[in-house]
């Protein structure tokens, strides 16, 4: 099952697009809230490192809107899987599985998010930042959008055909 997990997790990396919008847009653009205060005139390099801009209220303005974009688009194809499978199969049983597993994993996001604010603990908002991620790389692996670049065959092999080897006659 790990394994399983594992290539479903390395599944989008194979795509160009998840990997732009992942390093360029997911990451920086996201971080914005965090890094927002280097704009105040009032920000002194001197009195403040970049390190001291990751407090754990930084971290939440960060995950929150992510974790809510991943949990409504996770809801949305989880009833459209729902709505196309038959009750009495294993796929359904591998999907409601699936889906007690998620809601598990996002009541211990709340909880670390919750310990995070409270205790102003920094670890628990690595922790949820973590977390948020993985969720988003998971998820992003059954979108089509993010579908492997390059061309399997069939047996598992890379499709090494070209354009070259292609002949009309």
């Amino acid at each position: 099952m790990t394994e399983h997990l594992w290539k479903i997790f390395c599944k989008p990396f194979k795509s160009r697009l998840f990997k732009i919008v992942f390093f360029c847009i997911f990451i920086p653009v996201g971080t914005f809230g965090i890094h927002y205060s280097i704009l105040d005139p009032s920000f002194s390099w001197t009195m403040q490192g970049v390190r001291d801009l990751y407090t754990p209220e930084t971290l939440f303005t960060y995950v929150v809107p992510l974790l809510v974009a991943v949990v409504i688009d996770g809801i949305i194809v989880i009833i459209n899987s729902f709505k196309n499978l038959a009750s009495d199969g294993y796929e359904h049983e591998l999907l409601r599985d699936s889906t007690i597993l998620g809601f598990v994993v996002l009541i211990i996001q709340i909880v670390f998010l919750y310990l995070s604010l409270t205790q102003n603990n920094v670890i628990f908002s690595i922790l949820c930042v973590a977390i948020t991620w993985i969720l988003w790389i998971m998820h992003s692996a059954s979108k089509a959008e993010f579908k492997p670049t390059t061309q399997w065959k069939p047996d598992g092999n890379q499709d090494d055909t070209s354009m070259e080897a292609v002949s009309n006659g």
